[in-house]
């Protein structure tokens, strides 16, 4: 079997062209980036660019790209308009790697399940880009095309979802306001997986996909801080309680006005000459929690202790309450139409997060 991957070279893409050349296929990686051809030229395997793609000769496309940034002067809108017409223009039965980002806000108690309707807030550029490309694939090729939504997925090499983490505890203790907020972390190998098994069992259709537990973020906070072996975990306390519901509209606005960077440059000269008492309230009156901090476990020799930010992939997490809340959502369809699955527990997966951990953050090969 021929198996085209658009975004092989990232993440998860990575991931499944491990698994389709354990199970005998034959990828077909299709790359925008050089720096993926990193990864990709340790396998023996076809390497096409994605310009003027042809992907004619395969049996399955299974796409794992998405833009995040301007490319060669390309606009994120140009970027998704050419991947839209590369999977569209293929004619083969297509696996789509979408996100549970999607569902945002999530509303209290309730599970989205896959015929929710979507309507992500128009500041979340990435859910709204994502949505859309999910919606244009549904109405034009829906009776080839598999879209997954996955919830949060971790694993070896996993940016936002382990190394953040990791990195974090292994400069010292991590502090975060409340990590009350439950989520169905999945491994990246179970994905995978998962998206092995569609390319030989194809089935079209919309699934959310998640793992075997529901987690509260302290926990997992807990699990990464013991697999580090660095700094312990920290909850300063629940989120200030919020103002009257007729004032969240104007509260929202002035977080978009204050998010956009270049106000955010314009305004930083003055906002550094304002006591830090005034800009905690401040943040506060807006809905936000103080500013999580990483203290270390110990100064060098001869320095004072330091106060170093969060990691930029938490810290912005943790200052919009986003540990706070539940994201679970519906996973009845998935496991009645792939019984086979067997998700991994997080607790199955820490010897092996340890030894990436050596490998990743220090010198310390395992043995």
């Amino acid at each position: 079997m021929r198996v085209a991957i658009l975004g092989a070279g990232g993440f998860i893409g990575y991931a499944f062209v491990r698994e389709a050349l354990r199970r005998g296929m034959t990828p077909v990686a299709c790359w925008g980036s050089p720096g993926s051809l990193v990864l990709l030229a340790r396998h023996r395997m076809e390497l096409r660019p994605v310009e003027n793609l042809d992907l004619s000769d395969v049996d399955v496309v299974v796409n794992c790209a998405h833009p995040f940034t301007v490319r060669g002067n390309r606009s994120l809108e140009a970027q998704t308009r050419t991947l839209r017409d590369n999977l569209l223009a293929s004619g083969r039965p297509l696996i789509h790697l979408s996100t549970i980002s999607v569902y945002e806000p999530f509303s209290a108690g309730l599970r989205p399940g896959e015929d929710l309707a979507c309507s992500p807030p128009a500041s979340d550029q990435y859910a709204q880009s994502k949505l859309r490309l999910d919606r244009e694939l549904q109405q034009r090729a829906g009776e080839r095309t598999l879209i997954l939504r996955p919830t949060i997925v971790y694993g070896p090499f996993g940016r936002y979802w382990t190394d953040a983490f990791l990195a974090a505890f292994r400069a010292g203790d991590v502090s975060v306001p409340d990590a009350g907020g439950r989520v169905q972390p999945v491994l990246v190998d179970d994905l995978a997986r998962l998206m092995a098994d569609a390319c030989e069992h194809f089935r079209p259709g919309l699934y959310n996909v998640g793992g075997p537990e529901e987690l509260e973020w302290r926990a997992l906070f807990r699990f990464w801080s013991e697999v580090a072996g660095g700094g312990s975990f920290h909850e300063t306390g629940p989120r200030p309680p919020t103002r009257p519901q007729r004032f969240s509209e104007l509260r929202e606005l002035a977080r978009i006005l204050l998010d956009a960077p270049p106000l955010r440059r314009l305004a930083r000269p003055l906002v550094q000459r304002i006591p830090d008492s005034l800009r905690a309230r401040f943040r506060r009156a807006l809905g936000r929690p103080d500013r999580p901090l990483l203290v270390p476990i110990a100064p060098l020799p001869g320095e004072a202790p330091q106060v170093p930010a969060l990691p930029p992939d938490l810290r912005g997490l943790a200052e919009s309450g986003y540990f706070s809340q539940d994201r679970l959502v519906d996973l009845s369809r998935l496991r009645a139409d792939f019984r086979g699955l067997r998700p991994t527990p997080l607790e199955e997966t820490r010897a092996r997060l340890g030894e990436y951990c050596s490998f990743r953050f220090t010198d310390t090969l395992p043995t």
